[in-house]
């Protein structure tokens, strides 16, 4: 039945068994291509294939998520748009993975601009800024950081943004900027 087939995909997800994972969330997809539950199993094929670096296999599930939430009928739209962007978010985190720093920050960028949960907003917000300087933008990397800093400073990536904050100044020889910002993370 359906329902095995996505208790066993998902058993097979927490031991981390992202082949025989990938077997049957396809299975399931081939069989069940009407069941309204397509669009999560989407989302869990992505993030095996993406588990086991089959990275542009992923990035195509995760599409097809925000592709199978627009012909689902209005009455499922809050759940699915939840999903649409959290397939959002792991297009712009496997670009982030496989070196894509650039792209990763422009969809990161976008993502601060959906009607996402705060945290999210906050962590889209952290993650671009990371992009950047992963790509060597570090003006960019330490403005957006800054940036993400006035705006979000309870969030739980701020420790985190502070030093890399103080790193990137250093490293842009703004030693005094970057002293008055390491002794704001011990504040």
């Amino acid at each position: 039945s359906s329902d095995a087939l996505l208790r066993l995909a998902r058993m097979y997800r927490k031991q981390a068994s992202f082949t025989k994972a990938v077997a049957v969330y396809e299975r399931f997809l081939k069989l069940y291509s009407d069941d309204s539950r397509v669009p999560d199993a989407l989302l869990e094929l992505g993030r095996s294939q993406r588990a086991m670096g089959a990275y542009r296999s992923a990035i195509n599930r995760f599409y097809n998520v925000i592709n199978s939430t627009l012909k689902l009928p209005p009455e499922s739209y809050e759940h699915y748009q939840l999903l649409a962007k959290t397939a959002q978010f792991e297009i712009a985190e496997t670009h982030f993975e496989t070196g894509a720093f650039a792209e990763s920050a422009k969809l990161f960028d976008r993502l601060r601009l959906l009607d996402l949960a705060p945290e999210d907003r906050a962590r889209a917000h952290f993650k671009s800024a990371c992009a950047l300087l992963n790509g060597g933008e570090s003006e960019k990397g330490a403005a957006k950081l800054a940036q993400y800093l006035d705006q979000w400073p309870d969030d739980e990536n701020v420790a985190e943004a502070r030093y890399l904050l103080a790193l990137t100044l250093r490293q842009l020889g703004r030693a005094e900027e970057a002293v008055a910002s390491y002794d704001r993370s011990l504040a």
